[in-house]
């Protein structure tokens, strides 16, 4: 059998909505065109409603495996600050100077490579002798028996141990002792 419709039946385009009024006369030809309309709408917005929460749900994924690199990051950062520790204090004193020159040229390389890396990381020291006392970025390490004086404009006298920031964040506070207070 042939088809007997036109070739302008057969290539219907829908632009925007189509006008109710100017398709069937038949009344239930309309009400089913009016249903799969609604039909076509719905499905549209429930389309549209899980491809944005798609959107939504991978930038939400991406944004909370950042953060566990970027915790990851800080505990192995964190960890290396006590071999820095263990460095500076081997570092000083008369048995690094009685040590001959070759291990010492290798343990400070050593050294150097572990200040790089942690620079690569952002990981700056912090600061301190002989500036004003910050509690953000320094601790006063004192004595059981003794009162913490008001510290107040007092300048740090020394550090104990170093502290270390990447970016905004707080690694290690350093460990201080201020100039007693005036």
């Amino acid at each position: 059998m042939k088809n007997h419709r036109s070739k302008e039946e057969n290539d219907i385009v829908f632009e925007g909505e189509p006008q109710l009024d100017t398709l069937p006369e038949n009344k239930k030809d309309k009400e089913k065109l009016q249903n799969s309309l609604a039909k076509q709408r719905e499905y549209l917005d429930g389309w549209q409603r899980a491809r944005a929460e798609l959107v939504n749900y991978r930038r939400e994924t991406e944004e909370k495996f950042a953060r566990m690199r970027n915790h990851g990051r800080v505990d192995i950062l964190q960890g290396l600050l006590p071999i820095l520790d263990a460095f500076d204090l081997a570092m000083r004193g008369d048995a690094w100077y009685g040590m001959s020159d070759v291990y010492r040229q290798g343990i400070q390389q050593i050294h150097n490579q572990l200040l790089q890396t942690l620079a690569d990381n952002d990981v700056e020291e912090i600061d301190g002798v002989g500036e004003p006392f910050n509690p953000e970025l320094h601790e006063v390490l004192a004595e059981e028996e003794m009162t913490l004086p008001e510290t107040d404009g007092q300048k740090i006298k020394e550090i104990l141990q170093k502290g270390y920031k990447m970016g905004d964040m707080i690694l290690r506070p350093a460990r201080v002792i201020l100039e007693p207070s005036e």
